[in-house]
């Protein structure tokens, strides 16, 4: 018998939390809802373009440029 009630807590009790946080998830976006229209809502502020990608170290990108170094030249951190 206390088999039979493991393999049904197994398969009941992950549906039942996953019911509940559901739930949660929507009470909490209702109540997320409600006070941002309150108090004007969220802005984001995204930038123009985007910012060129940073220089590795640890590996050298030949196609990458830069005013300090050409493509193919040592930088000033590279040591052999």
């Amino acid at each position: 018998m206390s088999g039979e009630i493991g393999v049904a807590a197994v398969i009941v009790l992950p549906l039942f939390y996953g019911l509940l946080g559901f739930i949660g998830g929507i009470i909490t976006a209702a109540l997320f809802n409600l006070v941002a229209s309150m108090v004007g809502g969220v802005e984001i502020e995204l930038s123009q373009g985007f910012d060129p990608p940073a220089r590795s170290s640890a590996r050298a990108d030949p196609n990458f440029s830069d005013p300090v170094t050409k493509p193919g030249e040592r930088g000033p951190g590279f040591h052999s």
